[in-house]
This record gives structure tokens, C-alpha cells and sequence, in this order.
């Protein structure tokens, strides 16, 4: 029966199905799109499982199954890679891939099995596959009754337990009382059913037994199970179970093997024996192969245990017994070694494990012994007998048991006070015995019994008593007596103490301020506690001892100074058993101590206002205090001292100007131990003075009442006075107001006073009209600073007077009186009506009209009625422009005096921001609103362009300040003006201003960075840091920042390294153990904080640059090198120069020498010869020569004298060798056609048939040639003429 629910949301069903599935487990199919189809198992869990188990109201998923463990489905796969919570309420709300999309096969099918339906046994004696019967439903255990209880049912349960068919069906609680729930009474299975729960009953809960009552099952074991694609509970790959499941081989498999295993799974008779893996292949073990069953094998024993009690075979679809006719050991042999169950110990006759029921099967059974199935013996035939069931044969067999196996889970040695476990198993079906385990060589026993084929050993907290070899045994018993395996291997329990390397750390990282006080920790992660930390130098004979209760022991070294420097190594003892065990020594760490860099702040921090106090703050981190602070400006001469007894000390700056900018750097001296100290200069802060303006504000008036605002701003009327007043908020005395005209390019400027100027125009000319605005500018130690230009006035000149006055009147209500010939006068309400009061109220600068009042509304006038019958279109300019009867024309009285009631129009308030552009991060802004309007007492609103945040303020003036401290992020965006304010009674709003945009930053000075080596490996040349190969180097980054928190990045332009660190106290160190040449290159540092989830970066420092070098050593050796291989060309030049004057003094020394030949032709072609001459004078003649010469030698220095001032000029001639040598040592070398006598003479040849071969001597090596050399027209004379003269 497929269990299926349907998904109201999707229309989706889903059903358990597949090999070996029941009611609440198997392969997971949904029904979707008019198709079953399942589920692939990727990322299949135990959430999705309860999803489906819940949804086919199966209780909870017990287990996941993936693999198809119910078999390859057929068909789609309508669900992939499924992702539950667990809590939905169908599997399709879960998510997925998709219906329809995966990449999976069916052998990736998803299975589950879910709690409700399960079934197990239990009780007294129960094993794997035989014991009470207990069912699991609504979240519970409970029993089975055993009314109407018989094999059928067992069958059910022994197939859902995979074990097979049932052997018995015990009744009234065989194996003990079970407690709790009774779920199910008055079962009927078919034996076609796949689980428990499918079978015909009562309804879960509804019976009338007590549990002496329970039922129980005992199935001839889980030894064979049908299983692969394709396959059904009584259909598919043949697999048998041997301690893992495997497969049978098909050698031989034909029907009546197929026989044997069909009766053992309950399903009749065998219809084919299909080979060649026909479900698919099996994998793990091919457990048999060869079989040869004769289709009547199946064999049982009943009324005791699996290896002894009455024999029954199963024939004809029925069980039944053995006559005990000449029933005897070998007969009980074969029963014994068919069932698995070793030797034959007796043969039992005359019912002796009691009277069967049903058939008697074979009667007079003689085997030989050597059978393979009791089917094989001689007997009468099936069914062919003359006894009763109080003649029904039995067998007591042996049982035998192999060989357990044992195996530990920590293999080779393990460690004092480790927890062990040794685990005993067995290869046999003659479960529910007891595991011993004992030690070869003493008393140690244990023993354990199992329901399994395994039992698992603890041995806590090993001792040196717990070594030596173990081994097991197992023992289990039948018809009363036991049975004993061969002992197991062994296997040797070897213990060891091992210590680990104890962990130190010193309290200050990096270099220690000297005279500070030291404390390094050693620990050790052991149980083994009560030894001694030992702490020793590397260097020296330093060695500390303490003895410690805990894991751990702090050494203090008080007062820190430079003989303290060096390496620390730590080491544990500890005694166990009376014997002494040592750890190895921990990694060292390196005490380096160093004098402290003093810290220096700014108030206020980044930027200050010119003329504003400054305070600089130096501080240190020493105990020794009382010492002085010096502050010094990078250049210049600026110095001050500060002797404190504190850590620190704050100079004062008062009102900074730019001859204060710069940068400020501290330092400390102390005296120590009547010792000076000078310590290191701190990093800098950077003043830099600004200059802030705010805007100017512009306003105007009229002294003799000539002004009026309309909607495009001001309206002064021709003729009248007029003043321009600008002003600015400033605390710097001076400066200058300039007013800017753009209408007609007017600049005037006047002096500030009290930070206000006027300029004022007397009479209003139509020339004035224009816009008008203010810049403020002021000079500060020779420096010129500007505002920005105030919010533009706009001003148009008109040419008549009107006004609104009588009783009740306001700006923008009352009796309308023009001015005219000098006199002011009112107008008649003749004819008078809206359109009327629009031209006046748009004269008059307001906004619509509202109404148009006659009879002297506001009261009688006096003097002139200037106009009357007043008919205006709405659209005049002015209501002089309107028709009416003439001015001073008129039938009325000043009780038909005209009025009007105008709209109050507010023109656009200006905004600005201080400071403008960006502001900093917690700095305070303000915002300044202000309006051109008479209608004063009003309210400003300020207010943003997203957000909620809005702020007023009521103000007497023309603006209002707002102020917003300690910007952050949440203050930026664009931000208005609003105006309110009340006329008669009636409120009037402004236009929205244009908008001011306020943005914060973040700004960052560049960080510092500097080198220290704790071990001394750093020297400074000219090309900047140069560090000892080997040796440990730390570099440092800081900065001078406002802001909490940040990190540093270390970057390596040379080895593109890149080491980020957080900062503390504004730095953070990067240390190199041990310096590398790929360490060499050029590093920065760069720093980045976070604020309000934004990310903001400083520039990089200056590159610094490191070069590794070789130890001093290697370098001294590489010197002397160097200076042996001088010495040694220095002499070998020495003995060259003195071997080459040797020859110098051997004129008859052999010289080939190559001529280069010049020959000139008449068609004045060049041609080069190169012309090889060969000696040819005997030594003979070279010793004659070199007497000669050598006699010659005494008046060498005398002839060079005599012949200084001349030049002398040797000759061959035409076609001989020449070489003309100057008074100065350097050769002439003549190329003409030059004869003897015309050479001689300074004359030139005329022959351009001669031939010249020129070689160049350098005298004053003396490498002229010792020989002479032969050429076409050699002459002795002239050759010997040439050397002796050279």
C-alpha cells in the first residue's frame, strides 16, 4: 500500500515506495504534472525527511536514505538539490531546483523512514531478529497483542525486520512483559503486506489485552534480501548478509536455488532465475557462488534456539517435521552443518523440544553424514510416513564459533591518562553471547554481553599498570550447554608520557620601557600538574625555578634594564609513577628594552582659525617622572622647555597666526641613576591656520519711505533715497565691504565698522536698477582672505508713489493713496473693483488680490482725490496706466474713498551653511536662513530634503540661525528655508530657498612609520634602512587621529607584501622574526577606520626604503678577497711594465708588423693595401747593429737636446717607408706624393706614380721595431738613417 497525501497548494502528491518501503518508509515519489516521478538526493537531510514524514503523518524521519536504498525509481525526477527547514508543512514549499530540473540519475533516488510503523524486538532474550514485537506510533513504543497471532503476522514482522521468514510466532509474552502503550490487537496479515502497520486490525490503541499478553516473533535471520533496479519484495538481485551484505554469483543459479530463496522470503514458488546482474550490479562482497540447492532446502529448528530444537523443513508452500525413524547423529550432522551451527553433539528423538503441528515431511531418514541438505539423505519420500508429532527428530549442534577479531582505537603507544577502547567481534550468526576480555599476562578479565556481533571495551585514564597484550573470546550457549571461540590475536597496549612544548608570552610585546617591570608566563597543556617551570637565558647563566599546582607560572623581572635583554626559554618537570619525565623547550621569546617615544596632541585638532588659542600636549609612559618636555617646531628656530613632575605637559600657543604653521614634534630628558636620558623625538602634529568667513548679509532701506517689495524683489521709486547695508558675523576687527552692482558694474568698498558699511544713494535713478550684493575681504599678516559673494538683491526703479494707509492699514491692506504734484491723495470708488486692486497690490508689491473695499473702508482720506473712474484691465503695471478720468478730476467725496486687501507675498529666503563646503566629522556647523521682507516677527523652518528633521525658530530679524553640533553621517543631505509669518491675522508662507548641501569627511593626516630591530641587526645609511640578514626587524605605524579604532597596512612595494594589523593607541607594530632578502624593498604605511559603516583611507607615507645585507662576517671575508686579488694584478702589471722595457732595450728583437699602402692613380681612386714585411737580416747582422748602437748610447741624451727645437724629417724615397717625428713625441704622417729632395725642401711631388707605406711609432714607449723591413725599393743606408735617428 503506497502511503500518498495530497499538497493543497500546488496540487502535488507524495507516496513512499521501492524495495522493502512500507506505509512510512521508502523512496520519496511526488506526483506532479500528471506523472509520479522522485527526488535526487543532493543535499538530502534529515529536515527534508521530517517534512515528509510529517506531511504523510508518519511521525518524525528517523533516518535519511540516499543511493536509491529503496531502489532506482523510473521515469522524471521532479525535484534536485531540496532544501527544507524542517518546519514547512509540505515537501514543495520547501527550496529547490525547480520541478523538473536536476542533474541527477535514479540511482541518486532520496528515501526516508519515518518513526510511525517502525517495528524492532525486544525483552528477555530477544537478538537481531527474534523477540517481543513492539510497534512505534504517536511519538511511542508499545507491544502487540497476541490474540489471533500466528505465522502470517510473524512473517510480516520477520520481512520488515529483513530477516527473512518467520521460524515461530511465541504468544503471552514469551520473551517478558512489555510496559507502556498496546498499539495493535487482533492482527490478520495475508503475508502480502510490506509492514506491520498495513495489516488488517483493531486501530492503534483499541484492544482488551494486558501486556502478559504480548506477542513475539522468532525469524530464521536476515541473511537474504532482494534488492537492485527494478527490484519488489519478492523480486530482484539476490543478496546475502555474511557481517556485510553481499551478492550471490550466478555460476549454476537456476530454479530450484531460486526455489530455496523465494520460500525463505515468504513468496511462494519461484517463476524464473534470472543471471547476468538483471536488477543491476551489487557491490562490496560476492559472499557465494556454486550453488547447488535441490529446491527442498530450507530447514529449520523449533522449540529452542537457532542451533538446537525440533527440525522442520519447508515443502509444498508448508512447514513441517521429521520423524525420528532411525534418527541419528549422522543424520543430525547434516541438519547441523546445513544450519550453519557446527557439529551434531546429540540427536533428540521423541518430540523432544516438543510436538509439532501440521504435516510430518520425511519419515526414515538415513544420511551418510557427508550430505549437504537433509533433502540429499535416503528417506521414504515427502509426506510418505507412519508417525505422530510425539515421534518429531531433534539436533543439539555445536554451534562453532570462530575466531573473533580485536582491534584498538588508539593504535601503537598511547598516552598517560588517555581513554582506550578495545573492541571484540565476530563473524556468526549464534548471537546474543558474551565478549571476554582478558590480559595476557595477569588477572585482568572483563566481560560483556552483546545482542550484536561485537562488544567495545573502555579502559579509562590508562596507567603504566594497564600495559601489556590483550585478547577475546566469546562464548554463547545452546540446549543447555556453552560454547567457546579460539582466543583472538592480541594486540599490545603500549603507554607513553609525553609532555608538550610549554607556551610562553611576556606582558609587554615588542621592546620593554626600561625600569618597567616584566612578567613572563610559561604554560603547559597537560593533565599532569604539581611539576616545576623552569625559566632560563639563552645567552647566560640566568635560571629560575618555581613549582606550580597549575598549568602555568609567571616569572617577574622587576625594573627592567639593558643587562635584562635577550632570549627566555621555558621548560616543565614532572614526577609519574617515581619516574621523571621532561618536556622539550618552548619557543623563546625576546626581551628587548627601549625608552619609550613620547605622544603629542593638538586642541584643537585639524585646522585653526587664525587669532585662535592652541594648546600642544606632550606626554610619556615612564615611572620616571620630574623630568622636562621640550617642544620644537620640524624648522625653525621655535623651542620651549617644561620641567614636570607629571607624565605629561601642554604648551600654549596664543592666538596662532601663519608664522605658527608648521609641524611640532616632543621629546623627554630624565636623569636616572645621576644618568642623563634623552628619549626619542615623538612623531609631529600639523598646525595649520585658516581663515573662516561667513557670508555677508545685504539689506536696504528707504529714509524717505521710497521703497516697496514685490514679488521679484525690490521696488524703490525714482527720486527717492536709498541705502545698501552690508554686515558680517566676524571676530576680526578689520576688513573692508565691498557692494557689487551687476546692473551697471558698480564696485564700491568702504572700511567694516562693527563689522557693518552703508552706502547710500540719494536719489534713485533708473541707472540703479540691477542686482546688488556684498563681499567681505580682510587682511591677516599680509595675506588678503575673501567671503563669498551675499545672496544677490534684485532692485527695479519705478517712476510713481503708491501707498496703503487709514486706520487698520498694513503693508499690504488699507486706503490707497498715490503721491502726485508733490501731494499725496486718495482715489475715488467710483467704478473701483478687483481688477482694480490686482494693479495695486502688484504695485505695492504683495501678492493677489482679495478684495476691493469702498466708503472709506479704512477711514476718510484728507487733501486730494487724485483719481476717479478707475478702470483697470488687471494686467497694467501701474494704476496710472489704467484709465480714469484725470488726475485732480473727480465727483466724490473722501467718504468714497478707495481701498484694497492684498495676499502677503514672502519672496525667497536665502541660506547659507558655515563652514561651506565639506565639514568634518564632529565638528559643529551652522546654517544661517534670512529673507528681504518688511513683514518682520516671523518664523523661520529649516528643513531637510529627505527625512523627517525639521528645526524653527522665531525671529525678531531677517534671519535665524540653526546649529547643528557634532556632525556625522546621519547630518548629510541638502537642507531649505521656509518664512511663516502673520498679516491681519492671516498666516503667509515663503517659497522653499534653494538648497545648501552638507557633506561630511573624514579627514586623515598622513600616518608615521619607523624601523626598530630588537637584536640590533639596523643601521641607518645613506639609501635609508639597511637590516643584517637573520636578524628581527619591527616596523611601526602611527598616527594622530580623533578616531577611535582603525587598522594599519603594512605595504611592500619590493616583495608586494601586504600585513594589516588593527590599531592600538593610534599604532600598530608589524614584526619580521627573521629578515630575508625577499624582505628588501620599500615600505608605507597606510591607515583606514571605519565610522558609521563607511570606510575613509589616509594617503601613504613615505616610501622608506631596506636593504638586507650580509652579516658582518661574510662581509669582512668577502673584503679580504677582495684585497688579495688587488695585490695580486698589482704585481702582475709591476712584472709586465718590467718585462716590457726589457725588450724595449733589444733592438733586434723580431716584429711583424702590418703597413697600410697608399696608392695614388690619376683617376684619383683610393685603394687601401695592407702589406705584411718580413725580417730579413740575420742574427748576424742584429748583433752588428746592436754594437753599433750601444756605442752610440752616451750621446742619446745630448742629440734629444740638440735637436729639441727642430723637427725631424726622414725620408725614403719614392715608394719607401717614411715616418716624420715631431718635436712634441707624437708622429706626422705624410700621405702626398713627396720625393726626397722636394720633401726635404717643403716642396710637392709631381709624380703621382708614388707609393708611400706609413707606419706609426709611439717614441715614447719605445715600441719602434728592432728590424728592418723589405720592401719593393729597400735602401740599407736610409733605413739605417731612420732607426739610429729615432
Amino acid at each position: 500500500m503506497l502511503r500518498l497525501l495530497p499538497s493543497l497548494l500546488l496540487g502535488v502528491q507524495i507516496r513512499l515506495d521501492g524495495s522493502g518501503s512500507s506505509m512510512c518508509s521508502g523512496r520519496v515519489e511526488i506526483y506532479y504534472n500528471g506523472a509520479w516521478g522522485t527526488v535526487c538526493d543532493d543535499n538530502w537531510d534529515l529536515n527534508d525527511a521530517h517534512v515528509v514524514c510529517r506531511e504523510l503523518g508518519c511521525g518524525t524521519a528517523v533516518r535519511v536514505r540516499d543511493s536509491a536504498h529503496f531502489g532506482e525509481g523510473t521515469g522524471q525526477i521532479w525535484l534536485d538539490d531540496v532544501a527544507c527547514s524542517g518546519s514547512e508543512s509540505s515537501l514543495t514549499e520547501c527550496r529547490h531546483s525547480g520541478f523538473g530540473t536536476s542533474n541527477c540519475g535514479h540511482s541518486e533516488d532520496a528515501g526516508v523512514v519515518c518513526s510511525d510503523g517502525l517495528v524492532r524486538v525486544a525483552g528477555s532474550g530477544s537478538t537481531e531478529c527474534s523477540g517481543r514485537v513492539e510497534i512505534y506510533y504517536n511519538g511511542a513504543w508499545g507491544t502487540v497483542c497476541d490474540d489471533n497471532w500466528d505465522l502470517n503476522d510473524a512473517d510480516v514482522v520477520c520481512r520488515q525486520l529483513g530477516c527473512g521468514m518467520a521460524k515461530s510466532a511465541p504468544q503471552s509474552a514469551h520473551f517478558g512483559q512489555g510496559s507502556g502503550q498496546i498499539w495493535l490487537d487482533d492482527v490478520d496479515c495475508s503475508r502480502a503486506e510490506r509492514s506491520l502497520a498495513e495489516c488488517q486490525h483493531r486501530g492503534f490503541g483499541s484492544h482488551n489485552c494486558g501486556h502478559g499478553e504480548d506477542a513475539g516473533v522468532v525469524c530464521l535471520g536476515g541473511q537474504v534480501r532482494l534488492s537492485g533496479s527494478g527490484s519488489t519484495r519478492c523480486s530482484g538481485r539476490v543478496e546475502y548478509f555474511n557481517g556485510a551484505w553481499g551478492t550471490v554469483c550466478d555460476d549454476h543459479w537456476d530454479l530450484s536455488d531460486a526455489k530455496v530463496v523465494c520460500g525463505q522470503m515468504g513468496c511462494g514458488a519461484a517463476l524464473s532465475a534470472p543471471h547476468s546482474a538483471r536488477f543491476g550490479q551489487g557491490s562490496g562482497e560476492i559472499w557465494v557462488d556454486d550453488a547447488a540447492c535441490s529446491g527442498n532446502d530450507q530447514i529449520r529448528l523449533a522449540g529452542s534456539d537457532r542451533c538446537s530444537g525440533r527440525v522442520e523443513i519447508y515443502h509444498s508452500n508448508a512447514w513441517g517435521t521429521v520423524c525420528d525413524d532411525n534418527w541419528d547423529l549422522n543424520d543430525a550432522h547434516v541438519v547441523c552443518r546445513q544450519l550453519g551451527c557446527g557439529t551434531a553433539l546429540s540427536a533428540p528423538q521423541s518430540a523432544h523440544f516438543g510436538a509439532g503441528t501440521g504435516q510430518i515431511w520425511l519419515d526414515e531418514v538415513a544420511c551418510s553424514g557427508s550430505e549437504r541438505s537433509l533433502a540429499e539423505c535416503r528417506h521414504r519420500g515427502f509426506g510418505t510416513q507412519n508417525c505422530g508429532h510425539s515421534e518429531d527428530a531433534g539436533v543439539v549442534c555445536s554451534a562453532s564459533l570462530p575466531k573473533p577479531s580485536i582491534s584498538m582505537n588508539h593504535a601503537g603507544e598511547v598516552t598517560w591518562g588517555q581513554d582506550v577502547s578495545i573492541t571484540c567481534s565476530i563473524s556468526t550468526r549464534a548471537l546474543g553471547g558474551i565478549f571476554i576480555l582478558q590480559k595476557t599476562s595477569s588477572s585482568f578479565r572483563k566481560t560483556q554481553k552483546s545482542r550484536t556481533n561485537s562488544a567495545t571495551f573502555n579502559i579509562f585514564e590508562v596507567t603504566l599498570d594497564n600495559e601489556g597484550s590483550y585478547q577475546c573470546q566469546y562464548q554463547t550457549g545452546g540446549s543447555r550447554r556453552n560454547f567457546s571461540s579460539p582466543l583472538s590475536d592480541s594486540v599490545s597496549l603500549s603507554v607513553t608520557v609525553s609532555l608538550p612544548k610549554p607556551s610562553m608570552s611576556i606582558n609587554h610585546a615588542g621592546e620593554v620601557t626600561w625600569g618597567h617591570d616584566v612578567a613572563i608566563m610559561c604554560s603547559v597543556s597537560t593533565e599532569h600538574l604539581g611539576g616545576t617551570f623552569i625559566l632560563q637565558k639563552t645567552s647566560d647563566s640566568f635560571r629560575e625555578n618555581q613549582t606550580s599546582s597549575t598549568n602555568s607560572a609567571t616569572f617577574s623581572i622587576l625594573k627592567i634594564n639593558f643587562d635584562d635583554e635577550g632570549l627566555y626559554q621555558c621548560q616543565y618537570q614532572a614526577q609519574m609513577s617515581s619516574r621523571d619525565f621532561t618536556s622539550p623547550l618552548s619557543d623563546s621569546v625576546r626581551l628587548s628594552v627601549s625608552l619609550p617615544k613620547p605622544s603629542v596632541s593638538m586642541n584643537p585638532a585639524g585646522e585653526v582659525s587664525w587669532g585662535q588659542d592652541v594648546g600642544i600636549t606632550c606626554s610619556i609612559s615612564t615611572q620616571h617622572l620630574g623630568g622636562t618636555f621640550i617642544l620644537q617646531k620640524t624648522s625653525g628656530s621655535f623651542r620651549k622647555n617644561q620641567t614636570t613632575s607629571t607624565d605629561s605637559a601642554t604648551f600654549t600657543i596664543l592666538k596662532v597666526n601663519f608664522e605658527s604653521e608648521g609641524s611640532y614634534q616632543c621629546q623627554y630628558e630624565s636623569v636616572v641613576l645621576s644618568q642623563n636620558f634623552s628619549f626619542p623625538i615623538s612623531d609631529s602634529v600639523r598646525l595649520s591656520v585658516t581663515v573662516p568667513l561667513l557670508q555677508p548679509s545685504i539689506s536696504l532701506t528707504s529714509p524717505n519711505g521710497g521703497l516697496v517689495w514685490g514679488p521679484e524683489g525690490a521696488q524703490v521709486t525714482r527720486g527717492y533715497n536709498f541705502v545698501f547695508t552690508c554686515s558680517i558675523n566676524t571676530s576680526y576687527s578689520e576688513g573692508r565691504l565691498s557692494l557689487i552692482f551687476s546692473g551697471s558694474n558698480i564696485v564700491n568698498t568702504k572700511a567694516a565698522v562693527n563689522q557693518s558699511a552703508s552706502f547710500n544713494f540719494p536719489i534713485a535713478e533708473y541707472e540703479h536698477q540691477g542686482d546688488y550684493g556684498c563681499v567681505y575681504e580682510v587682511t591677516l599678516s599680509s595675506r588678503k582672505f575673501t567671503s563669498t559673494t551675499a545672496v544677490m538683491m534684485s532692485v527695479t526703479i519705478t517712476c510713481l508713489q503708491i501707498r496703503l494707509a487709514g486706520f487698520g492699514s498694513t503693508w499690504c491692506s488699507g486706503r490707497v493713496e498715490i503721491y502726485y504734484n508733490s501731494a499725496w491723495g486718495t482715489v475715488c470708488d467710483d467704478g473701483w473693483d478687483l481688477d482694480d486692486a490686482m494693479v495695486v497690490c502688484r504695485q505695492v508689491g504683495c501678492g493677489t488680490a482679495l478684495s476691493a473695499p469702498q466708503s472709506a473702508h479704512y477711514g476718510p482720506g484728507t487733501g486730494e482725490i487724485w483719481l476717479d473712474d478707475v478702470a483697470c484691465s488687471g494686467s497694467e503695471r501701474s494704476i496710472t496706466e489704467c484709465q480714469h478720468g484725470g488726475f485732480g478730476q473727480h465727483n466724490c467725496g473722501h467718504s468714497e474713498d478707495a481701498g484694497v486687501v492684498c495676499e502677503v507675498s514672502l519672496p525667497k529666503p536665502s541660506i547659507s551653511m558655515n563652514p561651506t563646503a565639506e565639514v568634518t566629522w564632529g565638528q559643529d556647523v551652522s546654517i544661517t536662513c534670512s529673507i528681504s521682507t518688511q513683514h518682520l516677527g516671523g518664523t523661520f523652518i529649516l528643513q531637510k530634503t529627505s527625512g523627517s528633521f525639521r528645526k524653527t525658530q522665531t525671529s525678531s530679524t531677517n534671519s535665524a540661525m540653526f546649529s547643528i553640533p557634532q556632525v556625522d553621517f546621519d547630518n548629510e543631505g541638502s537642507y531649505q528655508c521656509q518664512y511663516q509669518t502673520q498679516v491681519s491675522s492671516r498666516g503667509f508662507s515663503s517659497p522653499l530657498s534653494d538648497s545648501v548641501r552638507l557633506s561630511v569627511t573624514v579627514p586623515l593626516q598622513q600616518p608615521s612609520i619607523y624601523l626598530t630591530s630588537p637584536n640590533g641587526g639596523l643601521v641607518w645609511g645613506p639609501e635609508g634602512a639597511e637590516v643584517t640578514k637573520g636578524y628581527s626587524v619591527v616596523f611601526t605605524c602611527s598616527i594622530n587621529s580623533t578616531y577611535p579604532g582603525g587598522v594599519f597596512s603594512l605595504i611592500s612595494s619590493g616583495s608586494n607584501i601586504t600585513n594589516t594589523e588593527p590599531a592600538v593607541n593610534h599604532s600598530a607594530s608589524f614584526n619580521f622574526p627573521v629578515a630575508e632578502y625577499k624582505h628588501q624593498g620599500n615600505y608605507s604605511c597606510v591607515y583606514e577606520v571605519t565610522l558609521s559603516s563607511k570606510k575613509f583611507t589616509s594617503t601613504m607615507t613615505a616610501m622608506m626604503n631596506v636593504t638586507i645585507k650580509l652579516p658582518l662576517v661574510l662581509l669582512a671575508s668577502s673584503v679580504a678577497v677582495g684585497i688579495l686579488l688587488l695585490l695580486l694584478l698589482v704585481l702582475v702589471l709591476v712584472c709586465l711594465v718590467f718585462r716590457r722595457r726589457q725588450q724595449a732595450k733589444q733592438p733586434g728583437a723580431l716584429v711583424q708588423t702590418q703597413l697600410t699602402v697608399r696608392n695614388q692613380y690619376e683617376d684619383s681612386e683610393e685603394e687601401e693595401h695592407y702589406v705584411n714585411f718580413e725580417p730579413v737580416h740575420s742574427r748576424k747582422r742584429q748583433k752588428e747593429e746592436q754594437r753599433g748602437t750601444e756605442g752610440e748610447e752616451s750621446n742619446e741624451d745630448h742629440d734629444s737636446e740638440g735637436e729639441e727645437d727642430n723637427e725631424s724629417h726622414i725620408y725614403v724615397g719614392s715608394e719607401d717607408i717614411y715616418v716624420i717625428v715631431e718635436d712634441n713625441g707624437e708622429e706626422e704622417v705624410y700621405e702626398d706624393t713627396v720625393g726626397v729632395k722636394e720633401a726635404a725642401n717643403g716642396g710637392e711631388s709631381n709624380d703621382p706614380d708614388d707609393d708611400y707605406v706609413t707606419q706609426q711609432y709611439d717614441v715614447g714607449r719605445r715600441d719602434l721595431p728592432g728590424e728592418l723591413y723589405e720592401s719593393s725599393q729597400y735602401r740599407p743606408e736610409a733605413a739605417e738613417e731612420l732607426q739610429r735617428n729615432v
